[in-house]
């Protein structure tokens, strides 16, 4: 597969922070892609940097110039301490709205068949569809993380954009091809009853943000361990430009919030592919939010370093099982727990047995009550309705 064709290469250029010299950058941990067919071949790195200057299928005000306004800010920060290579392979090129798609689902699964983990730098989020299509040509089920204070779903399915990219998900992959997709932060003041519907008609998982601010965002980490791709709206950040008539969004994640997420998205064993879309457009004055989404990028960056290789790299069966039987329901619960680092996971129903589903001590101690966990009870009722379908 020649993806070289669908990538330009982009040239090093950075701010300089003050104390850092240019030998102790993220940049100079950058291979840096030169257009041609064998550095892909012949150069070996475990994370690239792609960008996507794409925006023509979004409804709101976006920045085609985003891919390369926040290298600008990242590449001048701190080395990151993870050991991994890192390559830029530049930026997607297409000249119709379907060709760049099909550029970047071409990209994508490349590395994705190499093992190389992905940052894409949007563009719009309706690029959420092409960068999942791998998962499509590898018959395997998606697993999706949206970070986003909207519900992007159409409920008439009347449209395809980055407002309604999740109709677009639903009819390539089919209920069946679907393992999760988990809508992360969602105000629901912003969100319809039908959009809420949908959802919940698709068994995806709706987390609104008052349970992952402040002190519940460590609950981020459990809902993105096994997460494959991550696809965050910068919309879901407390103050940006995304209401109508360019007003700024009253609540949302911190700024350190944010990057907490990004650092959690890097440390995922799971993880294959990480997007950040809908970057707002540079100010009247020049300023733009290049440090704030470079930040995040580095807090990626540096969270491969936190890895545990916990499940799947490590076998389930390493870990404390921990059985308890619920006799009212007649069923027995088993749970798997890492003393090392205090993270839990359950067995869940699915298709043709069972599952393991990340989750939390408190589903544990739930099930210690003689109560089913509503994590089991959320596959129990899609395993039974995916079933009948």
């Amino acid at each position: 597969m020649d993806v070289n064709n669908y990538i330009e290469p982009v040239k090093p250029n950075w701010i300089s922070y003050p104390g850092i010299s240019d030998d102790e950058t993220v940049g100079k941990q950058i291979g840096w892609f030169d257009g041609t067919a064998d550095w892909l071949r012949n150069e070996k790195f475990d994370i690239a940097i792609l960008g996507v200057p794409e925006v023509r299928n979004s409804l709101r005000s976006v920045s085609d110039r985003a891919p390369d306004l926040i290298r600008r800010w990242l590449y001048g920060m701190r080395a990151v301490s993870s050991g991994e290579r890192i390559a830029d392979l530049g930026n997607v090129k297409g000249n119709s709205l379907n060709d760049r798609y099909f550029a970047v689902n071409e990209v994508v699964t490349y590395l994705e068949q190499r093992g190389v983990v992905v940052l894409v730098l949007g563009g719009s989020q309706d690029l959420t569809v092409p960068i999942c299509g791998f998962c499509l040509k590898k018959e395997r089920g998606l697993n999706l993380a949206v970070v986003d204070a909207f519900i992007d779903v159409h409920p008439r399915n009347e449209d395809y954009s980055e407002s309604a990219f999740l109709n677009k998900l639903v009819a390539d992959f089919g209920a069946k091809n679907i393992e999760d997709i988990n809508i992360l932060g969602c105000q629901t003041y912003y969100c319809s009853e039908e959009q809420e519907q949908f959802l919940a008609n698709n068994h995806f998982r709706l987390v609104r943000l008052k349970d992952l601010r402040d002190e519940k965002i460590g609950s981020v980490e459990v809902l993105l361990r096994q997460t494959e791709v991550v696809s965050f709206d910068f919309s879901a950040i407390k103050a940006q430009p995304v209401l109508p008539e360019e007003n700024s969004m009253p609540n949302g994640f911190s700024e350190q919030e944010a990057c907490r997420i990004f650092w959690y998205v890097g440390a995922s064993d799971g993880l294959k592919i990480a997007g950040l879309f809908n970057f707002p457009p540079p100010k009247k004055d020049g300023s733009n939010q290049g440090p704030l989404a470079a930040q995040m990028c580095w807090h990626f960056l540096e969270g491969r370093s936190a890895r545990s290789g916990d499940y799947p790299v490590r076998p389930i069966h390493d870990y404390e099982l921990k059985v308890v039987y619920i006799d009212e329901f007649d069923t027995t619960l088993k749970f798997f727990h890492n003393p090392e680092n205090n993270r839990w996971w359950i067995m869940a129903p699915s298709e043709g047995g069972e599952r393991l589903v990340s989750c939390e001590e408190t589903d544990y101690q739930t099930a210690i009550n003689k109560e089913l966990p509503a994590l089991w009870w959320h596959y129990f009722i899609k395993n039974k309705e995916n079933g009948n379908k």
